[in-house]
This record gives structure tokens, sequence and C-alpha cells, in this order.
């Protein structure tokens, strides 16, 4: 809510605390932990952070790490249709690019 009022001093101090947890692994107990990782990524990327793109790329790696698993070609492309992942991917590639 702070980060969409444009609050982004606060919206910084709230997601600091997540975001060593976010760095070592994907949090477990958590319905949407890769939307976790596009909040914190959005709100370190424009303040502008420099850990924003770090973050970025852990998300990205846990997200192909997991879709490589998946060795079904339908199922593993239904993965990367779930919006928060497809839009994980699409910031990747474009940062990449």
């Amino acid at each position: 809510v702070a980060y969409q009022s444009g609050k982004l001093a606060k919206a910084a101090k709230l997601v600091e605390p997540f975001l060593p947890l976010l760095l070592a692994h994907v949090p477990e107990g958590i319905d949407e932990p890769f939307a976790m990782y596009l909040n914190c990524y959005q709100i370190l990327n424009a303040r502008p952070d420099p850990r924003a793109n770090g973050l970025l790329t852990v998300a990205y790696r846990h997200l192909q790490s997991l879709a490589s698993k998946i060795s079904d070609r339908q199922l593993r492309h239904t993965f990367w249709q779930i919006p928060t992942h497809g839009k994980i991917r699409a910031i990747w590639q474009a940062s990449e690019g």
C-alpha cells in the first residue's frame, strides 16, 4: 500500500527485514512467495536501490529451477503463465537484453 501510494521510503523500510530471507531461499509457508520477490523488487527498483537486480536474479533463478523440474512441456508452459512468474521472467529478460 505504501508503494502504491508513492511512499517509497516507507515501503523500502517495510521490505528491508525480508531481503536477507528472500536472497537466501524461497520462503516456505507463504501462498505466493514469488509475489514477495516481485513486490520487493519493484519497491527497490523504484528507489532505485542497487540490490533490486540481485533480488530479481535470485527470484528468476529459483523460478528456473522449479520449472526445470517439470518434465511435461504443457505443465511447464502453464507454470510460466502464472502472472507473477511470467512478470518476473519478463522483467528479468528485459533487464538482460
